[in-house]
């Protein structure tokens, strides 16, 4: 192999650096594994690398943009955003463990309950913390309620918004917080006298 050869391999994705689609994500999904899975038909395996990036992949993996693409080395990027939607529609995650155990005292109030705001309910869950969504509507997800239902069928919202409870979230809807002390309603500065943190996710 001559010189030339070798700096062209270089310039692939096959140095320890992370590859510039990695970079690229917003959540840094290692996305050579998760090719590498799919192409084996492990679509289980993919689904778990995911999860290490994405709290929700069935959504994301929908929605996504993929500014992955258009860093990619190859002459015709791969669609990755239809891999993620693969890996969450046919990869198996029953047997995954979903409620941690001896929770931390601390607890945090997240006001609203879009993706924002789900996703640090969902990271916090994780590390332990308890957590109290206060959604002012009827559902969890906000905004993406308005996406055609042929990209984002409600079915998924719902089914991957419920992994919320099974991690311990304590969820209120129908409960707006206000500025201001108003009679009948929940104030920000009620929810800073209660809880350690508050996350503003409105």
């Amino acid at each position: 192999m001559d010189q030339k050869e070798l700096r062209d391999l270089e310039a692939q994705c096959i140095q320890e650096c992370p590859p510039p689609c990695t970079t690229a994500c917003p959540l840094h999904v290692d996305v050579r594994a998760l090719n590498a899975e799919v192409s084996r038909g492990n679509f289980d395996a993919g689904l778990q690398i995911l999860k290490k990036s994405l709290p929700f992949p069935g959504i994301i993996g929908r929605i996504c943009e993929q500014p992955c693409r258009a860093v990619c080395y190859r002459q015709e990027a791969v669609a990755i955003a239809a891999l993620e939607q693969a890996c969450a529609d046919f990869g198996d995650s029953s047997n995954e463990k979903s409620t941690p155990t001896l929770p931390r005292k601390q607890r945090v109030a997240i006001v609203g309950g879009g993706l924002s705001g789900l996703t640090a309910a969902y990271d916090l869950a994780k590390k332990r913390y308890g957590v109290v969504v206060f959604e002012a509507r009827a559902s969890l997800g906000g905004s993406i309620w308005s996406i055609a239902e042929e990209r984002l069928p409600q079915s998924v919202i719902e089914a991957e918004t419920a992994v919320l409870t099974k991690l311990g979230v304590e969820v209120r809807l129908n409960t707006p917080v206000s500025v201001a002390f108003s009679a009948g309603q929940i104030s920000l500065g009620q929810l800073q006298r209660e809880f350690e943190a508050v996350y503003l996710a409105v």
